[in-house]
């Protein structure tokens, strides 16, 4: 373990690139709501999935989105199951879109695994597509997943890449001029 975190480290440091995401899991969320709202400016309500260890992280950028943005974020606690993940998950998002008029969705990539769940996510895109309601993450398969934004951290800011044919599925228009937005 320790040979491979040497080779990794000079690895890194030969090509200039570092390992180290941004940790800052609150500003990270900051940073991806300020994104939804800038490509999508008529929606008031985003739905946020995080699991029990981030909930904590992520209520600052929360007030803050609300205070700032002028948005109704619905924070979405869901706790880590082992069985039926996908069905879980898509129940607690149908549930906060019916009851809350959540207009979009957002996973939280903190360390929580529930909210990373490859399945869970699909699930829940699959779901909420009959609603017309957008799913993000940054699980680097979201667009597979049925996600329309995949958030990349490119360094030095967050980026949102759009999938088009997701975006055609829900009747999105979004603009393509908003910084920080790449559509495909």
């Amino acid at each position: 373990m320790k040979k491979m975190m040497c080779v990794l480290l000079a690895i890194s440091s030969i090509f200039g690139f570092s390992f180290d995401k941004q940790t800052d899991l609150s500003a990270d969320l900051m940073a991806q709501v300020s994104l939804i709202k800038a490509m999508m400016p008529n929606v008031n309500a985003i739905g946020v999935m995080v699991g029990p260890n981030d909930l904590e992280k992520v209520k600052e950028s929360i007030a803050k989105a609300q205070s700032e943005l002028g948005l109704k974020i619905v924070t979405v606690s869901v706790k880590d199951v082992r069985q039926k993940v996908g069905h879980y998950l898509r129940l607690a998002a149908n549930g906060v879109v019916k009851n809350h008029g959540v207009q979009a969705l957002i996973f939280v990539n903190g360390q929580d695994s529930i909210t990373k769940n490859p399945l869970g996510i699909k699930m829940t895109s699959s779901g909420l597509s009959q609603s017309k309601v957008p799913v993000f993450t940054a699980n680097e398969k979201g667009h597979s997943l049925g996600c329309l934004g995949q958030f990349n951290f490119d360094g030095s800011q967050w980026v949102v890449h759009i999938d088009s044919k997701t975006a055609s599925k829900l009747e999105i228009t979004l603009p393509s001029d908003v910084n920080g937005v790449i559509l495909n």
